[in-house]
């Protein structure tokens, strides 16, 4: 059976790497590329990824939104909420969303 389970690779905000990380509530640095991918099982047979919420400001967007890996490069502090559904339209569609936070510049937390 497919499933949506999303990962995340990048820079904390501290500077040290994380990832591939399953689930939500991740802080990650500005500027530096984060990587979305699918903890597959098999039988995932399309992705469709989207930034459902972002901060205010300049739209930051994926690499992709069709591709089981798309990446991302946020430039702006706060909450980024995505989403990954595999096999759109399908009996077998799964849904899975996660929140990833870009700490404040000066202080590193969350806001």
């Amino acid at each position: 059976m497919p499933q949506a389970k999303i990962t995340l690779a990048g820079t904390k905000a501290d500077g040290s790497a994380f990832g591939p990380t399953v689930g939500s509530q991740l802080d990650a640095k500005i500027n530096t590329l984060v990587t979305c991918d699918n903890l597959n099982v098999g039988g995932e047979l399309s992705y469709t990824w989207a930034i459902l919420d972002q901060p205010p400001g300049a739209t930051d967007s994926l690499s992709s939104v069709s591709v089981q890996n798309p990446t991302f490069t946020p430039k702006k502090e706060g909450t980024y909420l995505l989403r990954l559904i595999v096999n759109q339209g399908l009996p077998t569609e799964q849904e899975d969303r996660v929140i990833l936070a870009i700490a404040q510049l000066k202080t590193l937390e969350r806001i």
